[in-house]
């Protein structure tokens, strides 16, 4: 039901296995940015939810790629198709415990002098979709160890007097 997707700027902007709308999606957070994390929420006109974890650089300090090159961010995209949560903090605390446990110091190096730095250059490796694939497998462990993290999952009502973003 619901779908863990990697994002960011390894080495160029990159997905790990995802649909094309998705990807295209996804690369519209490759913009301007605050420094931090971010957690937002979007629903798409094809009745996808999007929980979307982000990683920027720290304030005053960079993120680089895994080539050395600055203006690099990470993210995690919680995917839903007709379906929500209804209560996305979980969600927030799911991703920034994954985070701290499965990508900081794995795939995320953060440096003593406050930077980040990508660890790999590449998401997907000969089909191969191996940091997708190790995040699914400890976000599982996670919600094992961390029951009060589980999350309540509704089918999506129709939309009502909403704006339709895409």
């Amino acid at each position: 039901m619901a779908e863990l997707i990697v994002f960011g700027v390894p080495y160029g902007f990159q997905t790990s296995k995802c649909d094309n709308e998705t990807a295209n999606f996804l690369s519209f957070f490759y913009s301007t940015w605050k420094p931090g994390e971010e957690f937002v929420v979007r629903r798409r006109v094809d009745n996808s939810v999007h929980y979307i974890f982000l990683i920027h650089e720290k304030p005053n300090n960079v993120f680089i790629d895994a080539n050395g090159r600055s203006g690099s961010f990470f993210g995690m995209d919680l995917a839903f198709k007709n379906h929500y949560v209804t209560d996305s903090n979980k969600v927030d605390k799911l991703l920034r415990l994954l985070y701290e446990t499965y990508v900081k110091g794995e795939i995320i190096e953060e440096l003593p002098n406050g930077s980040r730095r990508h660890k790999f250059k590449d998401f997907v490796v000969g089909g191969n979709d191996f940091i997708g694939e190790y995040l699914v497998k400890g976000m599982q462990k996670l919600l094992k160890e961390h029951p009060e993290l589980n999350l309540d999952v509704r089918p999506l009502p129709p939309i009502k007097n909403e704006m339709q973003r895409s």
